[in-house]
């Protein structure tokens, strides 16, 4: 309740609230019940705009879970490994009630991303692919990432998706790469810089971090009853520090890239894990100089002809989410007409 409190006293309006983890499902649901009702009510006293929403590996879920996000109307990401699907209590026909399933993709199973999505479209159940990306801390030779062989296998992905006009289901990572190449938003949650944003992540133990992965010390900034305001979070000297070495890679690695609006030098906690902050995270570049510039080659020069035939789900989001080229909007404004754009 003090974050809110200090973030409604920051003129902070509109709050996404994320129970993330460690594993969310944890906790006491009494606990949990309690802290949902206590954030509601006092949203609702200061005209708060609160938003709820969670992500859990699934395997504590029980109908009192199902009870619990019913009622205060929290969509779940829960991650799932297809291939482990056989250990797992429940089938993914289990979450057609909640929000989408995230996909953990790893060496096992980078090559089956097609197959994966049209298993997730016969359950009706909409997917974020999470791909585990090589880094010191993580040593698992079998499950890490080659670059070559994630590159290949995702430009085939995307062209799958792309022309798929009879899609039924939204996958995300299609969807954010192509907003991030086509109008330089921020790109997936782990090849961008957070420290761009307003995020504010809190652990049980009241400490305030940059970064939901408490195993980066750096990341932590601050307890809570060490600051009187938000603004003394943002400005601390830990987040400044932060900041430096983002300058710094940038002015060491960076500055000729044509790809840093994209990506603002990278996610900075990968970077610290696999060279203690010294330069970007390299899968990272790799992975976006190869598909950022194919992405825009696929999608960067259509006609409003041509953008009729995309997946449904892309088509949609480039379009309302305003995350096309200022000149192709025009010419679909002209095409469709100003009150269907």
């Amino acid at each position: 309740m003090k974050l809110l409190d200090l973030l409604r006293k920051d003129n902070f309006t509109s709050i996404n609230w994320i129970w993330h983890g460690g594993e969310c499902l944890s906790v006491d649901k009494k606990w949990f019940d309690d802290v949902c009702f206590s954030m509601q009510k006092y949203a609702i006293k200061y005209n708060i705009d609160l938003i709820f929403s969670a992500q859990s590996n699934g395997t504590l879920l029980d109908d009192e879970w199902r009870e619990l996000f019913n009622k205060y109307n929290i969509p779940l990401g829960v991650s799932y490994d297809w291939s482990a699907q056989s250990n797992r209590g429940y089938e993914l026909t289990d979450f057609k009630d909640f929000y989408f399933i995230i996909s953990v993709i790893t060496n096992k199973n980078i090559k089956n991303l097609i197959q994966d999505f049209k298993t997730a479209e016969t359950k009706k159940t909409s997917i974020s692919y999470n791909f585990v990306f090589p880094t010191k801390e993580y040593n698992n030779s079998e499950e890490l990432l080659d670059i070559n062989t994630t590159i290949t296998e995702y430009k085939k992905y995307f062209d799958f998706f792309i022309n798929y006009k009879n899609s039924v289901i939204e996958e995300r990572s299609v969807i954010t790469l192509a907003a991030a190449a086509l109008n330089k938003d921020i790109g997936l949650c782990n090849l961008h810089n957070c420290l761009l944003s307003d995020r504010i992540c809190i652990n049980s133990d009241g400490t305030l971090w940059r970064c939901d992965d408490t195993n980066v010390k750096e990341m932590r900034i601050c307890h809570i009853n060490d600051i009187n305001n938000i603004s003394e979070f943002f400005n601390h000297k830990q987040s400044n520090k932060l900041k430096l070495m983002k300058q710094e890679q940038i002015n060491n690695y960076c500055l000729n890239c044509d790809l840093l609006p994209v990506c603002g030098q990278g996610c900075m906690h990968t970077s610290l894990t696999e060279s203690q902050g010294i330069k970007p995270y390299s899968f990272q570049c790799e992975f976006t100089k190869e598909m950022f510039p194919y992405i825009y080659e696929k999608l960067g020069n259509l006609t409003p002809k041509e953008m009729v035939n995309l997946n449904p789900y892309l088509k949609c989001s480039l379009i309302k989410q305003l995350y096309l080229p200022a000149y192709l909007k025009e010419e679909l404004k002209n095409y469709y007409g100003n009150d269907n754009i």
